[in-house]
C-alpha cells in the first residue's frame, strides 16, 4: 500500500526494499487522475557488486533478519532469488509503467470515441469491408490515428479564428498548420521553411504580428487548448499532454503551471467546483 501511494505521488514507478533488502516495484494505475491501485512487481536482489544506492527500505524487521540467519531453508530460498543491476530493474519498471499507461489510455480512447460518435456534428470515415482493411498499411493506420486525434481536438477545442486576419500573409501557412495539427509540434525552423522565409526574418515578422516570440505564442496557445480539454473532457493529464504533442506529461505539467500558476489537475478541480 505504501509503495503504491508513493508511486502515484510521483507519477512514476516506485522502487523500494522490503525488510529482507529485496527490491519491489510499484506501478501506479490512475483513471481520470484518480488513483485506482498499483501493479506490484519483483522480487529481485541487487547484485552484490552494485554501488551504494538510495532505495528506501520501507519496513525494518530485526525479527525477520534473525529468522533468516537461523533458518537454512530460508537461506537456500534467499540465494535462489535472481540478482539484477539497479539499471536493469529501472528499465523494467519503466517498461511496465508505459505498458500500464498504454492500457489505460487505450480504454479511455475507446470510451471517448464512443461519446464522440454520439455527437451530431461528429463523423469520421470508416472501413466498410474486410478487403479494404487488409489493404491498409502502417502509414495508413498512423494517418487514421492522426485523423482521430484531430477529430477529438476539433470536437472540444474552441479554435481561435483571429489568425485568419493576420497582417503579414507570408506567415499564413505556419498559422494554418499550428491550428490544424494540434497534436503535432512545429519547430521555428520548420515553420519558417513552411513560409519560405529565413528563421531570423520569420522570427522578426512573427513578433511584429503577435507581439510574442514564436515559442511563447505556441506555448500560450497549447495551454489555452489544454484548458478546454480540462474543462470539457475526462481525458487524463497524460492523454491531454499527448493530444497537444508535449514531449511528456511532466513537461506539460511544468509548462501549464508556469503560465497558469496552478497544476492541470488543480485547474480542473477548481473549474468544476466553480460551475457546481
Amino acid at each position: 500500500a505504501r509503495g503504491g501511494l508513493e508511486a502515484v505521488r510521483s507519477n512514476a514507478p516506485f522502487l523500494y526494499l522490503c525488510h529482507y533488502n529485496i527490491v519491489d516495484i510499484a506501478i501506479p494505475i490512475c483513471v481520470d487522475d484518480r488513483y485506482i491501485g498499483a501493479v506490484m512487481a519483483g522480487q529481485v536482489k541487487l547484485k552484490t557488486s552494485e554501488q551504494p544506492h538510495d532505495l528506501e527500505c520501507i519496513h525494518h524487521s530485526k525479527t525477520s533478519q534473525n529468522i533468516l540467519k537461523k533458518s537454512k531453508k530460508l537461506q537456500l530460498a534467499y540465494k535462489q532469488i535472481p540478482e539484477l543491476e539497479l539499471s536493469e530493474i529501472e528499465k523494467s519498471a519503466t517498461m511496465l509503467f508505459q505498458l500500464c499507461n498504454y492500457i489505460v489510455e487505450e480504454a479511455k480512447n475507446k470510451q471517448l470515441l464512443m461519446e464522440l460518435y454520439q455527437k451530431p456534428a461528429f463523423s469520421i470515415p470508416f472501413v466498410s469491408n474486410e478487403s479494404e482493411l487488409t489493404s491498409l498499411d502502417v502509414e495508413n493506420f498512423k494517418e487514421l490515428k492522426h485523423s482521430l486525434s484531430r477529430a477529438i481536438s476539433n470536437a472540444y477545442i474552441n479554435t481561435d479564428s483571429t489568425y485568419t486576419k493576420i497582417k503579414h500573409k507570408q506567415l499564413e501557412p505556419a498559422f494554418q498548420f499550428i491550428h490544424k495539427y494540434k497534436n503535432k509540434t512545429l519547430s521555428l525552423y520548420e515553420a519558417s521553411k513552411l513560409c519560405y522565409l529565413s528563421p531570423s526574418y520569420f522570427s522578426r515578422l512573427f513578433f511584429k504580428e503577435t507581439g510574442e516570440s514564436y515559442t511563447t505564442y505556441t506555448s500560450h496557445l497549447k495551454i489555452k487548448w489544454a484548458k478546454d480539454f480540462l474543462e470539457k473532457t475526462e481525458l487524463s493529464i497524460t492523454q491531454i499532454s499527448d493530444e497537444l504533442s508535449f514531449s511528456n506529461p511532466s513537461y506539460f505539467i511544468r509548462t501549464f503551471s508556469k503560465f497558469e500558476g496552478i497544476t492541470p489537475a488543480a485547474y480542473r478541480s477548481s473549474y468544476r467546483n466553480q460551475i457546481r
